[in-house]
């Protein structure tokens, strides 16, 4: 039987070799895994802290929402309710009935958006003219206090003369946009017209 017996350098190089090995598995199983897990902890953690800022950012806003609510119902205001898509005919009613204290008046709508509480907007560009600043100012009031909820985010009223007179002409523009709730249509029709666009390539 023949038996090897290692040199004092040989038993060394396998100690280091053993020790390296060991070393080795202990990265990858131990430290590794383990730093990934830590790594993975943090990521779920700040998602977590994200979460909670948002949903602590909501319930400070559906807070104030609710305050504001509460003071406009101790004051008497009574909520519009929002008209469904396509709220067209009935709008162009309302805005005949308004205008027509002007002495004339021009309706532009723009295009139909959808806002991220899926809202659709609708943009009209009303210029017209008329008999007085007061009138000018009512015309203002009416579109802004109508039937419908809108947002009107620019007003030009330019006066001809003395303000205070009562009885000078005006000539003004106003951007209103009304708010519609989305049934679907709108949504179908945007897909409609899209697959018709690819369709057609």
């Amino acid at each position: 039987m023949l038996t090897y017996k290692f040199s004092r350098r040989e038993k060394a190089l396998v100690l280091v070799l053993v020790i390296i090995a060991v070393l080795l598995a202990w990265y990858i199983l131990v430290f590794q895994s383990t730093t990934d897990q830590l790594t993975r902890l943090e990521s779920e953690i700040a998602t977590v802290e994200d979460e909670t800022a948002i949903a602590s950012a909501k319930v400070s806003q559906m807070g104030y929402m609710k305050q504001v609510i509460e003071e406009k119902k101790a004051a008497g205001v009574t909520p519009t309710p929002m008209p469904y898509y396509d709220n067209m005919q009935p709008l162009m009613t309302r805005l005949d009935t308004v205008m027509s204290v002007a002495d004339s008046y021009q309706l532009s709508f723009g295009d139909l958006d959808v806002n991220s509480s899926k809202y659709i907007m609708r943009p009209v560009n009303i210029s017209f003219t008329c008999d007085s600043y007061a009138t000018a100012e009512s015309i203002v009031r009416s579109l802004a206090r109508g039937p419908y909820p809108c947002v009107v985010d620019s007003v030009m009223i330019s006066d001809g003369s003395n303000r205070s007179s009562g009885n000078s002409a005006c000539g003004g523009s106003v951007h209103v946009i009304f708010l519609e709730k989305n049934d679907g249509s709108f949504a179908v029709a945007a897909e409609e017209d899209a697959a018709a666009a690819e369709a057609a390539k």
